[in-house]
């Protein structure tokens, strides 16, 4: 009976050590009782979410860095949880505390030892003292899969560097996020960099619209204009794809170098930050003589250009930047089946069953002979006579069927990424002492 009496009195009021609490995924995670962090002068470039996001240039390396502050009575222990890109790294420094002294660093802190935002404040403006410091010192690199953890004393200041690539083109939001006190500690901040990645140069539209050309309008001009938001020069050109004649009607003037209130005015219609801008003027203009000696294709034409960036290596992808010159040269010649824009549409259909679209000219002088210049047509379309020209009340008038045949173009038509694809139009040429070319664009998709 003592025996019994002993064992309920131990049960009853001998306290037991609580369990941890449990969550129905297993333990929960007790956080830690005081965990020091430090404080950030910003977590966010820019820091102000309105703000449009920082200009990098591609395939130009850089580094943002954030300033941060032990302002705790014990020590900051912290390391990197994880980086959301394996184009970024991160890196740690710690400035000497002796340097907070020197001449260079009380003439920041206007007299006293520097605070960690006039010292970010001071980077950010590019102060050379600033700078010379930090290249003396050695970061300590940092890794999520190493837990490596950087301690920072009492009142200690430091930077917290992103490193990037710059390695492809567009929006990107790189992020390092750091743990406290120990890497499961579940004490976080996440540090954030909104860049927007450019290439040198862009322009500011990829057509150049000279609109129609005729005796009563022997002239038309229109401008391009390259641009770079990360550059304040840049060595640009513009070249035709096709090599031109001496006695070409379309000629390039420039680059011809937009001035501050011209510069201004355009990064106003871009909206955006622009450093440097140059002005191509294409212009077309018929000989004194007028249509009869223009030694150009009458009807629509295309004529394609690029500009070349020569500060890039020939190989980059970025170099080159399509521009398209159009407009249309009056003619005797009118093309029955074409649309306004005077293509000819062959709209969506299978590669593998090809297309035929009829198509008539007509001339109001019956003098005028055709015949089809296969040499200058695109490779995918044959010209396909139908029947012989006939007599019409105010000239001649001759039918052909525009085949595309079977499996011998897929995709879009035209396009600039295929050579064979990029003028995608059928010619003829008038027979006489003085032959003329007529150009008509065909347009369409052929889908595999």
């Amino acid at each position: 009976m003592g025996s019994v009496f002993l064992v309920t009195f131990l049960n009853n009021f001998i306290t037991q050590q609580p369990k941890a609490p449990t969550t129905l995924t297993g333990p929960a995670v007790v956080p830690l009782a005081s965990v020091a962090e430090v404080g950030f002068v910003t977590r966010n470039l820019p820091a102000d979410p309105s703000i449009p996001a920082l200009i990098q240039e591609i395939n130009v390396p850089g580094f943002l860095d954030f300033w941060f502050t032990n302002d705790n009575t014990q020590t900051a222990t912290f390391g990197l949880e994880r980086k959301n890109c394996t184009c970024s790294s991160v890196e740690v420094f710690l400035i000497p505390d002796a340097w907070l002294k020197t001449p260079e660093a009380l003439a920041i802190g206007k007299g006293k030892s520097p605070t960690a935002a006039q010292l970010a404040e001071a980077g950010e403006g590019k102060n050379p003292a600033v700078a010379a410091l930090l290249a003396s010192l050695t970061p300590k690199a940092l890794e999520n899969q190493d837990r490596i953890s950087n301690e920072v004393p009492p009142g200690g200041i430091g930077v917290v560097r992103l490193r990037f690539k710059n390695d492809k083109a567009g929006p990107i939001t790189l992020s390092a996020r750091l743990w406290y006190g120990k890497h499961d500690s579940a004490i976080t901040t996440q540090l954030e960099i909104r860049n927007e990645v450019l290439p040198i140069m862009r322009a500011d539209t990829n057509e150049v619209r000279l609109g129609l050309i005729s005796n009563g309008r022997s002239s038309g001009a229109g401008e391009v204009i390259a641009y770079s938001s990360t550059r304040t020069q840049f060595d640009v050109a513009m070249e035709p794809k096709v090599q031109s004649t001496k006695d070409d009607i379309i000629t390039i003037k420039g680059p011809t170098p937009l001035d501050a209130k011209e510069l201004a005015e355009f990064a106003k219609k871009m909206g955006g930050p622009v450093k440097s801008a140059y002005r191509f003027i294409a212009r077309v203009q018929l000989p004194k003589g007028g249509l009869d000696n223009a030694q150009t294709e009458f009807g629509p034409f295309i004529r394609p250009f690029r500009l070349v960036c020569r500060e890039l290596e020939v190989n980059d992808i970025y170099r080159n930047y399509p521009v398209n010159i159009t407009g249309s040269i009056e003619s005797e010649i009118r093309v029955l089946g074409a649309n306004n824009e005077g293509l000819i549409e062959f709209r969506n259909f299978p590669s593998g069953l090809g297309k035929k679209v009829p198509v008539r000219l007509e001339t109001s002088n019956p003098d005028i002979k055709l015949e089809i210049d296969a040499a200058r047509t695109s490779a995918f379309i044959k010209v396909v006579p139908v029947g012989k020209p006939e007599k019409i009340k105010h000239g001649m008038g001759y039918d052909f069927e525009i085949v595309i045949p079977p499996n011998k173009v897929d995709g879009a038509f035209p396009r600039s990424d295929d050579p064979l694809l990029s003028d995608s139009a059928f010619y003829f040429r008038t027979v006489g002492k003085t032959p003329r070319l007529i150009r008509v664009p065909v347009t369409g998709r052929a889908d595999g």
